[in-house]
């Protein structure tokens, strides 16, 4: 979500300031970060909350699955109090001491902080735009549409710290404004669409209109329906077998959420083109199983 994203880029960006140097990671399958240079030892140390979750998981004896945990962090929930930071750090220290941590290695720590603060920013570091492109790239793989928070919490999680939430808004005007970004309408949420994507989409329209009655069915219309007495598929899918096998079309759109299986095909999106040369293929192997 953008609100967790936001807290960790934000947590990010301080540590950053501090001379942390920083490692992307995933807590569960959230993009995350950790300190670099400390051992999952020290880290585990210092993370008592999950310690909380892991013994109310074992105390109940349920499996030590991500849902179990987050039905374990719901029922170990304190409530929030205004922790007093001197008797914390005092408590930090004791424990720090306990894992060995003083001493020549937090002394060249220190100094490596130092240097990485010193240091300017990488130049071969990646901008905000092109934080937000790469974003946009893995999104447009998935949806022909798709949410801006979905694209901000993208780009948060990408280098935690590298750009606070600004940054990349500014990014993503930049590439709206450049036209690779498209602003969808009647969304409830801001979204967008890709310039390729609408390009791709505009050239399947098109193929379509022209090959309309230039081509000849596969198989004839009752060899398709004995194929598909004897199979499992919900009446929706019947149909676009029958579509997809009796068209009179040369090139066919698919449109809806069902799966449509063959040995030959699996079709699972929102749409779908088969030329009718390749629908030939459809008649070998699997149809007699549908």
């Amino acid at each position: 979500m953008l609100i967790g994203a936001f807290y960790r880029n934000e947590l990010a960006a301080r540590l950053v300031e501090l001379g942390y140097d920083l490692e992307p990671s995933l807590a569960g399958h959230v993009p995350s970060f950790e300190i670099r240079g400390y051992g999952r030892p020290v880290l585990r140390s210092f993370s008592t909350r999950r310690r909380e979750i892991l013994a109310w998981v074992q105390k109940h004896g349920v499996a030590n699955t991500a849902s179990r945990r987050q039905q374990a962090a719901l029922a170990t929930r304190k409530r929030k109090e205004e922790p007093d930071r001197a008797a914390m750090t005092a408590m930090w220290a004791v424990r720090a001491r306990e894992m060995g941590m003083p001493g020549k290695k937090a002394q060249a720590m220190r100094r490596r902080r130092r240097r990485i603060h010193e240091t300017a920013v990488d130049g071969a570091a990646l901008s905000a735009a092109e934080i937000v492109w790469r974003g946009m790239e893995q999104l447009e793989e998935r949806r022909s549409v798709f949410a801006v928070r979905m694209l901000e919490t993208l780009a948060l999680g990408h280098s935690p710290g590298a750009f606070r939430l600004p940054a990349l808004r500014a990014a993503v005007r930049g590439l709206v404004r450049d036209g690779h970004l498209v602003a969808a309408k009647k969304r409830r949420d801001p979204s967008f669409a890709t310039d390729r994507i609408l390009r791709g989409e505009r050239d399947v329209v098109a193929r379509m209109r022209a090959g309309i009655g230039d081509g000849a069915p596969t198989v004839a219309e009752a060899a398709v329906d004995r194929g598909l007495a004897a199979g499992r598929l919900t009446e929706g899918q019947k149909h676009a077998v029958r579509h997809i096998l009796c068209s009179h079309d040369r090139i066919l759109g698919v449109q809806g959420y069902a799966v449509i299986l063959t040995r030959d095909y699996g079709i699972n999106a929102e749409r779908v083109v088969m030329p009718s040369d390749e629908r030939e293929s459809a008649r070998h192997g699997s149809f007699a199983a549908l």
